[in-house]
This record gives structure tokens, C-alpha cells and sequence, in this order.
């Protein structure tokens, strides 16, 4: 989830009472880097019952800071004038000197990522839970420099998936019994016809289906199938005729079910004379047509005693681009096919 860039944060609350101290909908989480002028908060996750903001600053670093546990309203890293395991937890994430952080993935542990690596938050302890966050034991790991771009990370089954700082390529990472480490694996290396297109975002319905879903930069869509128990992948490539703009993922009465915004490349009209037989070189301007209609369709434009009409309204078809030579007679029609450049959802 992003954030405005700004020092104030509007937490809504439906159904439900403001957590404690507060006196209205609007909280301005202070921290001693959140005084810096140059302060960008960029992600909000949930973890381990804090609530934490990754914050990018342009001379001092990116900052991560988790609020009191059970406290979400609370970033005082002291409580009653001491450091408790429920403190809030503040540090900065890499040196003063590293990217932005770009996109952040909070399951039962923290991973975040930007242009210059990926990152592991490490509650300390080993083992998959053997440990809460607490501010003394907690240690943010530089795990590897793949690098990750600005798209929001995937949780897809037991794997977390980030793309590239490229854009072209696909990462999952997680935990390497192995190696002992968390150490991202590219995905797709027989696919790179179709991730040199960049891939611009991710997702999918997790347990309830295998399919992968990418937008692309070229505005086109493909389908990655993944079987994650046996390591599976195939790719396909989906064309829906025009450009993607966006799409999501939904599921209801037992059916998975996809919608995508197209966007057309070019809107059209033309014009024909449909009743009558005196008017000729019938021609219609797009660009003045478009500003008056927006939607697709068929528009019959008759002409009355001295007048043209436009569903029965009166109408002067020079503010619609429609130009004839020729006197026009009553009950003659002009009728323009127009297609519209627009977004759709199919």
C-alpha cells in the first residue's frame, strides 16, 4: 500500500473505535528522521501486531520504523522511560548513501526491496517463528543486489515474488534450508521473449489458482502457470485484440474470474449519407466529433424544414466535424459510424 508523500497520514476506521490518544482521524507519526525536510513515506505494511512505514529520504537513507506492538498510534521507542520488547523499532535500512525502498512484503516476517538490493528484517533467533520483532534483538540483513523495481510484490502460496530492477525478470525468495540464507531465484529463464517486454505488475488468487498474471510495459498480458510443488512453469501469452491498461483478479461462487481495462489505439469515424440523394463528399472530423460524443455508436443526424436535428434536439453539425456539398432537403440523414478511443472492461 502506498502513501501520499507526506509528514501527515489519514488513517480511516470503519466499524470500529480510534485506537487510544487519539483525538481525531489525522496523526502525524513523529520520529527524530521524520523531522528531516526531505522525508517520503512510501509503504505501509502490518507485522507481527506493529504497524510500520518504510520511509525514503533523499540525503539520509531509507528508514524503516514499526510502531508499539498493539499500539499501532505509537512510534516512542521508550516506554516508561525504557526500551521494552514492545517498543517501537526504528533503523535504517542499509547505509545513508542506498536507493529507495520500492516495494515491501510482510507475512509472518518482513522482506523489502529497492533499485540497489533486497533486504530481510531478521527478528533475531532461527527458525520460521522462533522469534518476535523486538528493538534489541531485530537486524535488517542485505541478502542480496538483484535489485527490485517499483511494482507491488506477489505473495503467491508459500512464495514471495518481486520483479527486477530491470523490469525483465521475475524473482521469488523465501528461505534456503541448504544454504541457511534468503537468497532470491529468478523464474523464467527459458521466457526471456517475454519478459524482455518489462513487467510492470504482478498477481494472481493464490491457493485458488495456479495462473500468474503480468502486465507488461508494451501494454500486453501474459499467464504464467505455476506449480509451485513441483517446480512447474509455463508461460502464455494472452491477446485481448487492444492495449492492456489494467486488470485484477477476482473469485466468487467457486469461479476464478479476470477483468482487464483495453485501451484502443485509435478512435474513428465516418459519415454516409443514409436518406436522400443530393449531398455528396459527406465527411466527418474525428477530433471535433469526439468532443461531442463519447461512446461508441451509430449517430443519425436528419435534416428537418431549415434545420438538423440530433435526437430530436437541434443541432449545427459543424460543432460535430460533419461537413457535405449540396443542398440538404427535408428528411435527408447524415449518419456517422464512430468508434471512441477509450478504456474498456471485458
Amino acid at each position: 500500500m502506498s502513501v501520499p508523500d507526506s509528514q501527515t497520514i489519514k488513517i480511516f476506521v470503519a466499524n470500529g473505535e480510534l485506537p487510544k490518544n487519539t483525538n481525531n482521524l489525522y496523526k502525524n507519526y513523529a520520529w527524530s528522521i521524520w523531522d528531516k525536510d526531505d522525508v517520503h513515506p512510501s509503504d505501509i505494511y502490518m507485522v507481527s501486531n506493529r504497524l510500520g512505514f518504510v520511509c525514503n529520504t533523499t540525503n539520509y537513507g531509507a528508514w524503516n520504523a514499526m510502531s508499539v506492538t498493539d499500539d499501532y498510534f505509537n512510534f516512542d521507542t521508550e516506554e516508561y522511560g525504557e526500551q521494552l520488547d514492545t517498543s517501537a523499532i526504528v533503523g535504517l535500512i542499509g547505509n545513508t548513501e542506498g536507493s529507495a525502498i520500492n516495494w515491501v512484503l510482510a507475512r509472518t516476517r518482513l522482506y523489502m526491496g529497492g533499485y540497489s538490493g533486497e533486504y530481510y528484517v531478521n527478528p533475531g533467533g532461527t527458525g520460521r517463528r522462533a522469534a518476535v520483532y523486538t528493538p534489541t534483538a531485530t537486524i535488517i540483513e542485505n541478502i542480496s543486489n538483484m535489485g527490485g523495481r517499483d511494482v507491488i510484490p506477489l505473495k503467491y502460496k508459500e512464495l514471495n515474488m518481486f520483479v527486477g530492477g530491470t523490469g525483465k525478470e521475475l524473482y521469488t525468495i523465501s528461505y534456503d534450508y541448504t544454504t541457511d540464507d534468503y537468497t532470491p531465484k529468478m523464474l523464467g529463464y527459458l521466457t526471456q521473449h517475454i519478459m524482455e517486454r518489462g513487467i510492470k505488475r504482478i498477481n494472481a488468487l493464490n491457493n485458488l489458482d495456479r495462473n500468474i498474471y503480468l502486465l507488461h510495459d508494451t501494454k500486453q498480458m501474459s499467464l504464467v502457470n505455476y506449480a509451485a510443488e513441483q517446480n512447474v512453469m509455463g508461460f502464455t501469452e494472452l491477446d485481448f485484440g487492444d492495449k492492456v491498461v489494467d486488470f485484477v483478479t477476482t473469485y466468487s461462487n467457486d469461479v476464478v474470474a479476470g477483468y482487464v481495462a483495453t485501451e484502443r489505439n485509435q478512435k474513428s469515424a465516418t459519415a454516409a449519407l443514409t436518406r436522400g440523394t443530393t449531398l455528396t463528399y459527406i465527411a466527418v472530423d474525428v477530433e471535433k466529433f469526439s468532443k461531442m460524443i463519447s461512446t461508441d455508436g451509430s449517430y443519425g443526424f436528419e435534416y428537418g424544414v431549415s434545420e438538423w436535428y440530433h435526437d430530436s434536439e437541434e443541432v449545427n453539425l459543424e460543432d460535430y466535424g460533419i461537413t457535405f456539398v449540396g443542398t440538404p432537403h427535408a428528411t435527408d440523414e447524415i449518419t456517422v459510424e464512430y468508434i471512441a478511443q477509450k478504456i474498456t472492461f471485458d
